[in-house]
């Protein structure tokens, strides 16, 4: 069960609305949610040179020096502080291969 940790609202009413509400997502099946283009991951799976994986960017990039890094919304304060965005762009360029291509991209989705 989900454990509520936030300040009860004055109108119980609403307060019970939303435990139910949040009961019901914890029965829900839960599904994979991919964070990378759809056609990517169809042309990884045929194609060896691509791949996708798993990564902090917080945290030193474990695997040979990649020719590509393309990451989504790097550069948005509302996701991360800018010591944050300073550390991750830090890494990628501690990561990526020399002349290789950082691609960050904005999903405005």
């Amino acid at each position: 069960m989900l454990q509520i940790n936030f300040f009860y609202p004055e109108n119980k009413k609403l307060f019970i609305f939303f435990l139910k509400k949040l009961d019901k997502l914890n029965n829900k099946t839960k599904t994979e949610l991919l964070l990378c283009y759809h056609h990517l991951k169809s042309k990884a799976e045929t194609d060896k040179r691509i791949i996708i994986t798993d990564y902090n960017i917080f945290e030193p990039w474990p695997m040979e020096k990649p020719d590509i890094i393309i990451v989504g919304n790097l550069l948005n304060t509302i996701y991360f502080s800018k010591d944050e965005i300073y550390k991750a762009l830090l890494n990628y360029h501690n990561t990526i291969c020399d002349n290789g291509i950082l691609t960050i991209i904005r999903n405005s989705r």
